[in-house]
């Protein structure tokens, strides 16, 4: 028996990021906040694997006081549907993204305040509903996947050049292993060949694996690599 764990999946659009975790134990249960799982579903015929997708409100302001009512609505029928899926019998659940997720539970609240941007303390509250997320589903004994966009880190209005996660700051502390996936090109023989590198960023079954590189990973891989298997 391979004990489940918990998964922050990283990278850039189209990177692989959501093939990664389509790989993980059937069945599987998609909350799909963002395009592309239905799309990557037809790589895997024989799989079960259900997608969730909703109806995200289009929001073209960073004014989030013009936000419709109906993101309280939607914040709302998430965490009703991601408690009652505790009890189906899934084996792994993914957040697809937990990017989109985060801006979903940050405007939904905005709007309840009734405030046209967040204040500090307001993060309290998002982080609290984040974390609820994450701990309900670890703790029911379902493999958890949450995968996420990246973005410049800025200090002092001034971009270091590195590249963070985009969405809840604790997800890489709360995780059993994050892992970076990148799509890299090379040239051989005349010939361009393309080739997903999975990096595990962070773990937190042996810290010496940090920094491994693995090609055309999956989950099977990762849990020998991980030494789970």
């Amino acid at each position: 028996m391979i004990p489940n764990f918990s998964t922050a999946i990283l990278g850039q659009p189209k990177h692989g990021k959501t093939h990664l975790a389509f790989t993980w134990p059937a069945p599987i249960l998609v909350f799909s906040f963002d395009f592309g799982s239905n799309r990557v579903k037809g790589k895997f015929p024989d799989k079960d694997i259900t997608i969730q997708t909703y109806d995200i409100p289009i929001l073209d302001t960073l004014d989030l006081s013009k936000a419709d009512n109906e993101f309280i609505k939607l914040e709302k029928q998430i965490r009703k549907d991601i408690y009652e899926s505790l009890g189906m019998n899934y084996k792994t659940i993914v957040f697809d993204t937990g990017t989109a997720l985060w801006d979903i539970e940050r405007i939904a609240y905005t709007k309840e305040r009734e405030r046209k941007q967040l204040i500090d303390r307001d993060y309290g509250e998002i982080n609290a509903r984040m974390y609820s997320f994450i701990a309900q589903v670890v703790v029911a004994g379902i493999n958890f996947v949450t995968i996420h966009h990246l973005k410049a880190e800025y200090v002092d209005e001034k971009a270091t050049g590195n590249m963070i996660l985009d969405g809840f700051k604790r997800t890489e502390g709360l995780v059993d292993v994050v892992l970076s996936v990148e799509r890299r090109q090379s040239k051989k023989q005349g010939k361009i060949e393309n080739k997903i590198v999975t990096t595990i960023k962070d773990c937190g079954f042996d810290y010496e694996l940090c920094g491994v590189e693995i090609e055309n990973a999956s989950y099977d891989d990762i849990v020998m690599l991980l030494g789970l298997a």
